[in-house]
């Protein structure tokens, strides 16, 4: 249990890493994941409710494509027990 419990918080952390650093790179990119931010919160500091994650579609492509870039889990292997065709 503990080591997939430890799975889970290292792909946890390589990907807001991936993330930040893609951002970083790419100021244009963060600029726009900045305001669209912004335009949510109206600039106030504010926690944000699950819905209101899903609504930031701009933050959730960065992620996505941060984890196409640089994956947090490089290979799944998979064996079929019993022929599919």
């Amino acid at each position: 249990f503990l080591c997939f419990l430890k799975g889970g918080v290292d792909s946890t952390k390589i990907t807001i890493g991936s993330v930040l650093h893609l951002l970083a790179k790419n100021p244009e990119v963060q600029e726009k994941f900045f305001q669209e931010i912004m335009e949510k919160t109206n600039g106030e500091k504010v926690s944000f409710s699950t819905q209101q994650i899903k609504s930031l579609k701009y933050v959730k492509n960065i992620v996505q494509e941060g984890m196409r870039l640089m994956t947090p889990v490089p290979m799944n292997s998979r064996t079929l027990d019993h022929d599919v065709v």
